[in-house]
């Protein structure tokens, strides 16, 4: 499928295409062609997760310690002894986590989500990221063992809210084999954003479409409010980034008149897991992972017995992270699937839930955007939003060292206060209430950012 994006820009300049960044791509299109030619084969052969360790101690033993200074001092011959490692880590010393052999022009760059967090930095070498930013949902797709050699001339549609100043963007298949990849940024506060996200998907017929569950609460919310609809259904819908909910996903499946398909990946990875067709379980996308489930000591527990999720791969050379704790909790299963394809499945899956603040006005408020200015704005080491009632928010706040902490509480407290009056802004409604303390966060358990009580 050769697809061009100027047509789509000339009847779509809010659009942006990143030229030299596509020319660079096609510079990789051998590995890219040999990346999704082996998580095809991986469907019906996995790899063996002893040789992906074997092959883990090899490289920490030789060139992952000579150019990743995190790792310089480990001298293992059992792939268990590596010690664990966690976002706290990679925030104490950043730069150890870095390969200091690649230069700025090689590496590319992108932050967490900060959800059970304060976010970090994660760096890419060029061919992961490519990798990570074009095959994903071709993985997927191969998962659900859809054709990739569709008819649609948009592939994807991708939806995103305004943080982090993300533009419209549109990109081009370096290796022509299928249609457009679009990125589309909603704005919550504005309504006509969700008009035109409508408008588009009815225009482009995208055979994907993918976000994370707050935007599609959102999305389905507006529909219903608005009395809005679309009217074309794509292939298959996914869902990734946090927990979806079984009501929600009906409420999207609804929506959108398609199947919802749940995947589970890291910013720190890319694409870690996703469902099949029988959608009893995500099976692991085993190109280089091994998928861990410790408990609270860092002990393996058994098949179908809930634990925290540990992954390493190495295929990052960046920035390659092993044994790294995700802070999600999930079972590993290693009996066949009903699909047929062989294999581990992460089951039971549960964390990183991030559902959207329903205020007495009606309105849904994202959490992340209060996060994104509050971390933004302040000297923080850490924060917690807990919405106690459809006009009451309880917010912890551990200042950083040496912050002003008295002042700071009260120009937080204002800020929560102003935001979250703009979205209740209506006469029938009790004021919204905000009170915030000082604590210090331990992470004895799961932690979660944003809560809600109601």
């Amino acid at each position: 499928m050769r697809a061009n994006p100027g047509e789509f820009l000339r009847t779509h300049p809010e659009f942006r295409f990143d030229l030299e960044e596509h020319l660079l791509a096609t510079k990789f299109i051998g590995y890219l062609n040999q990346n999704i030619s082996q998580s095809q084969q991986f469907l019906y052969r996995p790899r063996e997760t002893n040789i992906i360790k074997d092959q883990i101690v090899k490289n920490l033993q030789g060139s992952i310690s000579r150019s990743i200074p995190a790792y310089s001092s480990y001298s293992l011959d059992r792939f268990e002894d590596i010690p664990l490692i966690s976002r706290r880590d990679i925030r104490a010393n950043p730069e150890s986590f870095i390969n200091h052999k690649l230069t700025t022009t090689q590496l590319r760059r992108a932050g967490t989500a900060g959800t059970s967090g304060p976010p970090i930095d994660v760096f890419y070498a060029l061919d992961f990221w490519f990798a990570f930013q074009l095959l994903s949902l071709r993985k997927v797709r191969t998962r659900l063992e859809i054709s990739t050699a569709s008819e649609h001339s948009v592939f994807s549609l991708a939806i995103a809210d305004s943080l982090g100043g993300i533009r419209n963007m549109v990109m081009m298949d370096p290796t022509n084999q299928i249609g457009l990849m679009i990125l589309v940024v909603v704005n919550e506060r504005d309504p006509k954003s969700f008009e035109r996200l409508f408008s588009l998907i009815n225009e482009v017929k995208p055979s994907i479409i993918w976000s994370k569950p707050p935007i599609f609460e959102e999305i389905t919310e507006f529909g219903s409010f608005r009395r809005k609809s679309i009217e074309y259904s794509p292939d298959f819908v996914v869902s990734t980034g946090s927990l979806l909910d079984v009501d929600l996903r009906k409420k999207t499946e609804d929506f959108f008149n398609s199947k919802v398909i749940d995947a589970y990946g890291l910013t720190e990875f890319g694409l870690i897991a996703s469902e099949c067709s029988k959608q009893d379980g995500l099976h692991l996308n085993e190109d280089w992972t091994v998928v861990e489930i410790l408990d609270e000591e860092g002990r393996p527990v058994e098949d179908d017995k809930i634990g925290e999720i540990v992954i390493s791969n190495l295929r990052n050379e960046a920035m390659p992270l092993i044994r790294y704790r995700s802070g999600d909790l999930a079972s590993l299963s290693s009996t066949l699937c009903t699909c047929g394809h062989p294999g581990i499945r992460l089951t039971n899956l549960s964390g990183r839930k991030i559902s959207c603040f329903r205020l007495e006005s009606g309105k849904l408020v994202s959490p992340a955007h209060l996060g994104d200015e509050m971390y933004r704005l302040f000297p923080l080491s850490e924060f917690q939003i807990t919405q106690v009632s459809l006009n009451e928010f309880e917010v912890l706040v551990e200042p950083a060292a040496k912050s002003e902490s008295d002042k700071l509480i009260t120009e937080i407290q204002r800020y929560l206060q102003n935001s979250l009056d703009r979205w209740h802004v209506s006469k029938h409604t009790h004021p919204v209430k905000v009170s915030v303390r000082k604590t210090s966060f331990r992470y004895l358990s799961k932690f979660e950012r944003y809560r809600t009580l109601i």
